[in-house]
């Protein structure tokens, strides 16, 4: 799950790359699934599909967003219903299971049944819905209490005051230009979706999501200097959630697996428990993620984990032995390699137990055995770039792939 969400979301396209023009892929885009959000401040966190061909979309719970308040970007906890949108094959929205747990990930189970996880929480439901088992996370027992808005602000001297006052005012003046520069793109942008033009609409939101980059950096000291009691217990309260995260979530036949932040430090972790939710412990270490984003999946009870900061692709045992690893960045192997900083960011199966790749920003999905052997270029489509959560899944046929494009808060179908 992301928690720090630009509330900044629009609908259009961004060019990915077109990779090897000799090899062509599989899979075209055929069309777009769209969960209904009113709620601008929702988004599809992922998905996955099932051995019906339906589609479970995760949506809600609990994020801190950006919003535009009196003149300035502030960042607020927002509480939207979490829920699971189930769709058919084609898109028809079928129903919508509410949840009490923040769904950041999503698994399936051998014998049909969804789990979902996040802040904490991991939840089984039957594949109509019914909510079965939840219990907490095996990695929330490691962590404080949530803090609450009630934090005080901690003494400072009158030269430390002196001293932020000073470097409130140089950081709100670096603020300035880059708050004037996002309003004149939000002009451009509209005048260019009116326009239809799609070349302008993708260069105009990779300049936007460059500049709210900028901008949230500045954002985030600017409220450390100002040190309000509020402000600090955002801040805490926005940690203690992160550390609560669940990234992915995998099952087998005999186990659960967590992919979670660690007790201390950044690299991600993955824990193993049993279906009852018991026997946990951590069995892979040291995991880097690009901004955080981190997905596991299983197959054959094999745990498959997309190491993107690395530009590879990890196999363990359940014991979380290494088995193989493989991958290579694409200036090296344009074909069968791995594009943009930090790729491959997320991984499913097809009926034969291959890999599915999917890339952040590229947009590329490609096919591999599970020891790492190349097999072919599944689909090429287009996305907004940025190191982003990128699920992908596939019809029980194998004729459709699907990806989802969380900026634009869609799910991308590509068809044989």
């Amino acid at each position: 799950m992301r928690f720090f969400v630009p509330l900044i979301m629009f609908s259009f396209l961004t060019l990915g790359c077109t990779g090897n023009a000799a090899v062509q892929p599989t899979n075209t885009v055929s069309k777009t699934i769209r969960v209904p959000l009113e709620d601008q401040n929702l988004e599809i966190r992922t998905f996955v599909v099932d051995q019906k061909g339906r589609l479970f979309a995760a949506t809600g719970g609990t994020q801190f967003v950006y919003k535009y308040v009196d003149g300035d970007y502030v960042i607020q906890e927002v509480e939207t219903e979490p829920s699971i949108c189930v769709f058919d094959g084609d898109g028809k929205l079928e129903a919508t299971w509410k949840l009490d747990v923040t769904p950041e990930a999503l698994a399936l189970a051998p014998d049909g049944s969804i789990y979902a996880a996040g802040l904490g929480k991991v939840v089984k439901l039957s594949p109509a819905g019914e909510i079965l088992k939840m219990l907490d996370s095996p990695h929330l027992k490691n962590l404080p209490p949530l803090p609450d808005f009630e934090a005080l602000n901690a003494e400072d001297t009158e030269e430390k005051r002196r001293e932020k006052e000073k470097l409130i005012v140089d950081i709100t003046e670096e603020m300035a230009p880059l708050q004037k520069s996002l309003s004149e793109l939000f002009t451009d942008l509209l005048k260019a979706q009116k326009d239809g033009d799609q070349d302008k609409i993708i260069q105009i939101q990779t300049d936007v999501e460059t500049l709210t980059t900028q901008y949230r950096t500045l954002q985030t000291q600017l409220v450390s200097l100002k040190a309000n009691p509020k402000a600090l217990a955002i801040q805490q309260r926005n940690a203690a959630l992160q550390a609560r995260s669940v990234k992915s979530i995998a099952v087998t036949e005999t186990d659960i697996f967590l992919c979670c932040p660690p007790a201390t430090g950044y690299a991600s972790v993955v824990w193993r428990m049993n279906h009852d939710f018991e026997d946990a412990q951590i069995i892979v270490k040291g995991l880097s993620g690009c901004c955080g984003q981190m997905n596991i999946a299983a197959v054959d009870g094999k745990l498959v984990v997309p190491e993107n900061a690395r530009m590879r692709v990890n196999v363990y045992d359940r014991d979380g032995k290494v088995l193989h690893t493989w991958g290579e960045d694409e200036r090296n192997n344009a074909t069968s390699g791995f594009g943009s900083c930090c790729n491959p960011m997320n991984v499913t199966f097809d009926a034969e137990g291959n890999v599915l790749t999917s890339e952040a920003s590229v947009g590329a999905v490609k096919r591999f055995t599970l020891d790492g052997k190349f097999l072919e270029p599944v689909a090429q489509s287009k996305i907004v770039p940025g190191c982003k959560h990128t699920p992908i899944g596939i019809s029980p046929d194998g004729n459709a792939v699907y990806m989802l494009d969380i900026t634009q808060r869609q799910v991308i179908v590509m068809r044989k």
